[in-house]
């Protein structure tokens, strides 16, 4: 689509950085306004799992269990906790939820307010499994389906892992393409990156999803590959330094949907706050006659990116 070009700093110039030798400071050193093609990264840690599933771009329920559960206190993002018993997995909803907090059905999902008006809140999710303390705003008109995650099929038996975020997921334009009841146009939601380095995990992880949506039925080749783009930028209403990443392949034809041979954008924003690293993935695909977000409408929504759940 038109608006999925590339992009500069945003307004005002280059963020400041942390102080010298801080985290923040050496990974803009290291990776500010850096461009082209990326070794193929190391695989995620124990515990990631495989795409197992058929099918493209689609939206699988993550069975959440064994969660602590965080509830609002007063403090916007901040939380607390109390005891609670693992929940048996839920389907989705496709309800909007309200603009004023996240749903927190789930055990351990962080119960957060937008900071964008009128936006939809998506907290992360502080558990066993998984520790996304972060959240960002979607949208009026996506759908916020927190526990369910963007996904791409495996080559099976070929090696080639699929790839899929971990937790909070909005999508837009969902069901609208024929035959795909289950596909988004565009998505967002979490990737639990740890403690990593925020532009190695944007860097890395973009050609980990651009690798498993440019792959084709044979399971040996792959649509046309782009180079990530990774930026200095700036979260939590400017506050917070950050990595911002972008990559645009041609989607192949094994995760096959409306988007079949034409582009599909990843956008990625990350950044390191009390020593936890937060990762949003942002995908958003090009599908005839269906118009997708804007790119001033990406940005607002990685800039909403901010620490939560304390």
């Amino acid at each position: 689509m038109s608006d999925n070009g590339r992009y500069g700093p945003p307004p005002g110039g280059e963020p400041p950085t942390g102080p010298p030798g801080s985290p923040q400071d050496r990974y803009y050193q290291r990776y500010s306004q850096s461009s082209g093609p990326l070794d193929r990264p190391p695989r995620r840690g124990p515990g990631r799992w495989l795409a197992l599933g058929a099918g493209a771009l689609v939206v699988v329920l993550v069975a959440v269990l064994g969660f602590i559960l965080f509830g609002a206190n007063g403090k916007g993002d901040a939380v607390t906790s109390s005891s609670s018993t693992a929940p048996s997995p839920r389907s989705a909803s496709s309800g909007t939820p309200s603009s004023g907090t996240t749903s927190t059905a789930a055990d351990g999902a962080l119960s957060v307010r937008p900071v964008v008006p009128g936006w939809q809140a998506v907290g992360g999710i502080v558990s066993s499994d998984f520790q996304i303390y972060g959240a960002y705003d979607a949208p009026p008109g996506w759908q916020v389906k927190q526990s369910n995650n963007i996904y791409f099929d495996d080559a099976d038996g070929t090696g080639i892992e699929g790839e899929h975020t971990d937790w909070g997921l909005a999508a837009y334009n969902l069901g609208k393409c024929s035959g795909y009841p289950n596909s988004p146009q565009a998505s967002a939601s979490f990737i639990d990156i740890g403690k990593r380095d925020p532009a190695e995990a944007v860097g890395s992880l973009l050609v980990d999803f651009g690798s498993a949506a440019s792959i084709n039925k044979d399971k040996t080749t792959h649509a046309a590959q782009g180079s990530p783009v990774t930026t200095n930028f700036t979260v939590a209403n400017g506050s917070i330094p950050a990595v911002r990443g972008q990559l645009t392949v041609t989607e192949g034809t094994l995760n096959a949907d409306c988007g079949v041979g034409k582009a599909i954008t990843f956008y990625a924003a990350a950044f390191t706050s009390n020593g936890r690293s937060v990762m949003l993935l942002v995908t958003v695909g090009t599908w005839p006659g269906v118009p997708g977000p804007s790119s001033s409408t990406i940005t607002t929504m990685l800039q909403s990116l901010r620490p939560a759940g304390g």
